[in-house]
């Protein structure tokens, strides 16, 4: 499966590539929306994994526009607060599944196994 990271956190963002590729995925990792965005249009993505807070845009626009782009792909939110605001948004964009950080590989596993 090819996937997708949005995360801004170094450490993070290598620590979940590491264990999405130990489990045979391919990941493409990026630290802000820009690059994601370019990643994203330039590869087959089955599946994105993002953060809210972010730099150069937030992880909701950033939702938005994978929506714009394609209305089915699967997308997994992994954020440290998520707040009533923000869930009605997510669900306003259909994402797969919430998680709170630190999200375990075993979690994201089970996001995976379901799509």
């Amino acid at each position: 499966m090819n996937v997708l990271i949005l995360e801004d956190d170094p450490v993070s963002l290598k620590k979940t590539q590491l264990e999405l590729e130990a489990l045979s995925h391919n990941v493409f990792a990026c630290g802000d929306v820009i690059e994601a965005l370019s990643l994203f249009g330039q590869n087959q993505i089955d599946l994105v994994i993002s953060d809210l807070e972010l730099p150069l845009g937030s992880g909701f626009d950033f939702i938005q526009d994978v929506r714009e782009l394609n209305k089915k792909i699967p997308i997994l939110i992994i954020s440290g607060t998520i707040s009533k605001e923000g869930l009605a948004i997510l669900k306003k964009f259909n994402c797969t599944d919430i998680l709170v950080k630190p999200a375990r590989v075993d979690r994201i596993q089970e996001v995976l196994s379901k799509i």
